[in-house]
């Protein structure tokens, strides 16, 4: 994956990234080297000074999260909002050059009929997306404290080579060709590719002095998970085979499991119902124009499944 190259003229940009483990951090810490960026990757936990720490003049890339919905009682707080404040105060005191902390378009609800704004009222449903909700209060508050400029970026549905989750359980059952309940879900909603969103980020600590604000990120071309399941099909060489099942006939089936349950309603509406993002202000403050067609990224996404994920297909 590249980002654009920082301009000659520039000095060179020192960023300094936590969860670079994970999926987006994973992508996003290389494409920075590659473009010329002196990368430090942090270990960071609640409570303990990270290693390293930041430094003046890095721009902070706040990743690490923790996102299953399973995770044992506080660990979400812990991990999400208070570990973030932690992390926005060490960057502070070391005067960091700019702050951006990744949200999730969670913190808005699981669906929406009108497309949301950066101020739109948050509507957090879970564990999750009320930590990030809470975080990005408590961020814009120390923001007003310290002085560190700060970005709050919320993605959507991020996707490409590497997802987990969702995303990979579903391309596992497409590649397998097992009948799925979704051929009426048809809400529109916003995705991001990972190019996407890793380009977006950089575009970010290349424009630091912007770097006070809320945005979301976006691919632009909003897609419903029908018609996704049939594109991600079609790339995998495995044509998708939908079931035409009503949504609250699906909430009444994942009432039954154990572990889906206590969320049944939300994993349905956030599959059935439509959400979209407006993430103008990003591209006309940023100068952004997302460099992946949504095609061109569920192509990358099969093919990077269909190539290293042989085994678990059959």
């Amino acid at each position: 994956m590249t980002v654009a190259p920082a301009s000659p003229s520039s000095q060179v940009r020192q960023a300094w990234v936590t969860g670079a483990r994970g999926f987006v951090g994973s992508h996003l810490a290389p494409a920075l080297r590659a473009a010329g960026w002196k990368v430090a990757t942090a270990q960071v936990r609640h409570g303990q000074t990270p290693n390293p720490p930041p430094k003046a003049g890095d721009v902070v890339f706040h990743l690490a999260a923790v996102a299953h919905r399973h995770a044992a009682a506080g660990e979400h707080q812990a991990a999400n909002c208070d570990l973030a404040l932690d992390v926005y105060r060490s960057a502070a005191k070391a005067k960091a050059r700019a702050f951006v902390f990744v949200s999730t378009s969670k913190v808005l609800g699981d669906a929406s009929d009108t497309p949301l704004d950066v101020a739109s009222p948050r509507r957090p449903v879970g564990a999750y997306a009320r930590s990030k909700a809470v975080a990005e209060q408590r961020l814009l508050a120390a923001r007003r404290e310290a002085g560190l400029p700060l970005a709050i970026i919320r993605p959507p549905l991020v996707y490409g080579p590497g997802a987990k989750g969702n995303l990979r359980s579903l391309l596992r059952a497409l590649a397998r060709g097992v009948p799925l309940p979704l051929a009426l879900a048809r809400g529109q909603r916003s995705f991001v590719s990972i190019r996407n969103l890793v380009a977006a980020l950089a575009a970010i600590g290349e424009e630091p002095e912007r770097c006070d604000g809320v945005w979301h990120v976006a691919d632009g071309e909003p897609n419903d998970c029908a018609s996704l399941c049939r594109r991600l099909g079609s790339h995998l060489g495995r044509p998708a085979r939908l079931l035409p099942v009503p949504p609250a006939l699906c909430v009444a089936a994942l009432s039954l499991v154990p572990l889906a349950a206590g969320h049944a309603r939300s994993l349905v509406a956030s599959t059935f119902g439509p959400l979209l993002l407006d993430d103008s202000a990003f591209r006309r403050d940023f100068h952004f124009s997302p460099p992946q067609t949504l095609d061109a990224g569920l192509a990358e996404l099969a093919h990077w499944y269909r190539d290293g994920q042989a085994d678990l297909v059959g």
